[in-house]
């Protein structure tokens, strides 16, 4: 039995100049996807952050009766790294 081939050998030029064009196609479309992807990744990482930071905000806010009151607009302090 014959062992199927992955990709079928272009026989002319004009299908290689196809098929080059099809795998760097689907292959730049890939790229997008996971560039697309690590944006939404690194905006859910930012808003879990601040989050984060309000809600330990509101606990500390509960636990020290001289603290500010939680109507005190949010100031968040963002360092350079």
């Amino acid at each position: 039995m014959a062992k199927p081939e992955l990709f079928p050998t272009p026989k002319t030029f004009a299908e290689l100049v196809t098929a080059v064009r099809a795998a760097l196609i689907a292959g730049q479309a890939r790229a997008d996807r996971v560039y697309l992807e690590s944006y939404h990744t690194t905006g859910f990482l930012i808003d879990a952050h601040i989050l984060f930071l309000k809600r330990a905000r509101v606990t500390a806010n509960r636990s020290s009766p001289n603290s500010p009151t939680p109507s005190t607009p949010a100031t968040v302090c963002f360092t350079g790294a």
